[in-house]
Formats: C-alpha cells, sequence, structure tokens
C-alpha cells in the first residue's frame, strides 16, 4: 500500500530526524599578517581558516588555496622578519557555507556581511569577505595594489583599479622571481614607511587564465569559476613586509604603447589616494604617510598591453630607480601647520599664519615641492594644485591674494568645491 499522507497519530508518533551538522572543508590551515609592518619587537598573527558546509556542494579543492598549514605560515614570517618573529595565534575566522534555490550558496561569515553567490564564485567570495576583514582590523593607510619584492626585501607597488591586469603582472613577477606580498592590498606603515599585508592567494579570472606565466598551477582544480593560485603555484615564494623600491601606476589598454613617465608630487599624490581604500577614516595619518612614501621612492605610470612588456619595464626600474617624486613637506589640519623633513628637500615652505579672511575648515593640506594636495573629509574629494596656484594659495592664508585675476578665479573654485570657506566679517575686520 502506498500512503499519501500520515494521519495525526503517526505524525506525532514519528521519530524527527535531526539534519546533519556542517561539515568542516576547505583549508587545512589559516592566514598570517603583520600587527604592524616592519616594527620591532617582530610580531605576526596567525588565525585559522574555518568553513563549515551546511550542504552547499562546493568542491573543497577550490578552497584549499585560501589557508596555510600554522608551519608553513611561521615559515613565511621568518623568512620575512628573521628568525626571533613572534607568531601568535589570533581569533579564528569562521565562515558558513548554506545551501540556497539555484545552484547558489549563502556565504555567511560569522564577522558579518554575508552574500548569496554562485557556487563557483564561493571561494573567491570566501577571499573577499576575508580580505574586507582584515582592512577593518588593520591600520589606515591599506592600498588598492598588489605588492612584489626582490631578494633583497625591495618592494614594487603596483596599483590600479579592478579588472586592469594588475593580479596577472604581479603573477608574471612572481614567476619571474619576485616574492608575492598581496596581489590586491597593501598596508603603507605611516611610521617604518614598510609595506606588509597577509598570505593571500592570487586571483586568476576566468577570462585571464590564458595570460597567466608559463608553468602556473592552472589545472589543479577544474572550474568554471576563479582560481586561487598560490606563491607556489606561481612558482614562487611569499613574503609579509618589504620596503618600497618603486610605484607603479599601471595603464593597461589595447595598443598601448609601451613607455613610463614619472608622477611629480601632486599627481602622485593624486594617484595613491585614488587608489586607496580607506582614506576617510583616518585622513591626516594617510597622507602624512603617503607624503613619506612619495618624498623616498619615484611614482610612474606605466602604459602597456601586455604583461611581459610591463614586467621587463618593472625589472629596469628595479635596477636603475628614478630619483624620488617628492621632499620635504608641510601637512595642514584646521589652523595647525607640522614641517617633516625625511629626505634631501627639494622645496623649503614657511609655516603659515592662520590669520585672513578665509578659512580652509576640516580640510586636511600637504605642500611639498611647490604643489598642494587637499583632500575635504565631508566630500571625500582630493584635488591636486601645481605651483602656480599652489603660490597663489599658500598667500591665501595671510589674506594676500588678489580675489580679482587667476587668484580669485581660484579661491572661488575651491570655495564651490568646498574646499576652503570665507570668514564671516567681523567688527575688528571693519564691518560696520
Amino acid at each position: 500500500m502506498t500512503r499519501i499522507h500520515s494521519d495525526t497519530t503517526d505524525a506525532q508518533s514519528a521519530t524527527p530526524t535531526a539534519p546533519p551538522g556542517p561539515v568542516g572543508i576547505g583549508p587545512a590551515g589559516g592566514i598570517v599578517h603583520l600587527e604592524s609592518g616592519g616594527l620591532s619587537p617582530a610580531r605576526a598573527t596567525y588565525r585559522r581558516l574555518v568553513i563549515l558546509d551546511h550542504g552547499s556542494g562546493v568542491v573543497p579543492a577550490a578552497l584549499a588555496p585560501l589557508g596555510l598549514p600554522r608551519e608553513g605560515c611561521v615559515a613565511i614570517a621568518r623568512r620575512s622578519m628573521g628568525d626571533d618573529v613572534t607568531v601568535v595565534d589570533g581569533d579564528p575566522l569562521v565562515v558558513h557555507l548554506e545551501p540556497q534555490p539555484v545552484a547558489t550558496v549563502r556565504v555567511r561569515p560569522e564577522w558579518g556581511g554575508e552574500r548569496v553567490v554562485a557556487v563557483e564564485s564561493v571561494a573567491v567570495t570566501v577571499l573577499s569577505l576575508v580580505s574586507r576583514r582584515f582592512l577593518d582590523m588593520g591600520p589606515s593607510g591599506t592600498l588598492h595594489g598588489g605588492a612584489v619584492a626582490d631578494p633583497l626585501g625591495r618592494a614594487v607597488l603596483v596599483l590600479a583599479a579592478s579588472g586592469t591586469g594588475k593580479s596577472t603582472l604581479v603573477s608574471h613577477l612572481v614567476g619571474q622571481g619576485f616574492d608575492l606580498v598581496n596581489d590586491e592590498q597593501v598596508v603603507l606603515d605611516g611610521v617604518s614607511g614598510m609595506v606588509h599585508s597577509f598570505t593571500r592567494p592570487v586571483v586568476a579570472k576566468v577570462g585571464g587564465l590564458g595570460a597567466l606565466p608559463a608553468g602556473a598551477a592552472t589545472g589543479r582544480v577544474e572550474s568554471p569559476g576563479p582560481l586561487l593560485l598560490c606563491a607556489s603555484d606561481l612558482g614562487g615564494g611569499q613574503r609579509l613586509v618589504a620596503v618600497p623600491a618603486v610605484v607603479v601606476i599601471l595603464d593597461r589598454r589595447l595598443g598601448n604603447e609601451v613607455r613610463w613617465e614619472q608622477l611629480g608630487f601632486g599627481a602622485a599624490m593624486e594617484a595613491l589616494c585614488m587608489n586607496n581604500l580607506d582614506l576617510s577614516r583616518d585622513p591626516v595619518s594617510v597622507l602624512d604617510a603617503f607624503a613619506r612614501l612619495v618624498a623616498k621612492v619615484p611614482v610612474v605610470r606605466l602604459s602597456y598591453e601586455h604583461a611581459a612588456e610591463a614586467m621587463e619595464v618593472i625589472e629596469r626600474l628595479m635596477a636603475d630607480p628614478p630619483s624620488p617624486s617628492g621632499g620635504r613637506w608641510v601637512l595642514e589640519v584646521e589652523k595647525t601647520a607640522v614641517e617633516v623633513q625625511p629626505a634631501p628637500t627639494t622645496a623649503t615652505l614657511a609655516e603659515p599664519s592662520p590669520d585672513g579672511p578665509w578659512s580652509w575648515g576640516s580640510t586636511v593640506r600637504v605642500w611639498s615641492c611647490g604643489e598642494l594636495v587637499a583632500y575635504q573629509p565631508e566630500a571625500g574629494t582630493v584635488v591636486s594644485v601645481n605651483a602656480a596656484g599652489a603660490a597663489l594659495l599658500w598667500d591665501l592664508t595671510v589674506g594676500a591674494v588678489e580675489m580679482t585675476g587667476p587668484g580669485g578665479e581660484l579661491v572661488s573654485e575651491l570655495a564651490a568645491l568646498g574646499f576652503i570657506h570665507q570668514r564671516p566679517a567681523t567688527i575688528g575686520d571693519g564691518a560696520r
């Protein structure tokens, strides 16, 4: 007899079946990162990455590159910072995978920020959420870009928008003998001037698999989605911290002629701000760290089409780097000015007077090499001003700007953008 439904008695007496519990899948390891970049005493933190599957059907092998064994992380930390580095265990990073309709999965990290994605995108989504977690936990000054280091620990910072070939170029550099620091986000330490990050695999998008360096282990996992590759898959090693030697702003387009140009202070600072992930959190510290970086290393814009072409230029720049793009700088916040001198100067600026008919308000300003870079926190806007305009604006603080002519036009434009404000007239100013 085929029973279509159960009666009340059967339903009440039936023994309920408990749903299966989650199963740990993915990496049998975790991630190591620095608490601070290159400061003494050296200290790194290892966090286990725990992925709990509630029946999503995700292939464990696709998740394997997300985590490294603890002993591997300790070896990376020692290779980066010496045998006396201390590696402590931090809180684990726990992510749940829950099945959803139509071959989708809810990726739910215990720290928040869940997403529903296709099965083939789970691995890269977990990586994205973990990266965001490190961004929120870390200090200000995180750049959206990659970094690789040569055997001497000198780093090339590669900055570019997503989808413009940044990870592909990083992969080629690692395959050529550079150490991988990170292909997506690096922290610029404002005190030591070093860059550091965490052990993060390179993301190879589906359309870019053919552009990876020869010998990359791309056949390890068959998946229609993005592929995660450890440094060892690319034939290289991993490093946690490095000393910046050159910053490269990528301009990759079809038909581009291979060439590079060095940026001046204003353009270099503006490019760093455009590739920053947390400028609004602490603009004073971030702009100070950027000015320190530009005072020590060259910032160049590299136009190219193929990664192999860009790699050759970067190797030449590392062998014979240009002079730094900046020099001594003055950082102004409201009515205060701090003059910093970390390197031989190319410009000398006196501390301005806060008196005058105009106010910068909350705008943060950095003056160097005769140029100005300003950040307006409320609007989240950055502006760079060349030497001629900066000279006019320097006079602004003492009320000497002639409001007819170029000075007045520049002041009016900045006022319209919210960078400066006119102080209200008082009896002492001659108002009647």
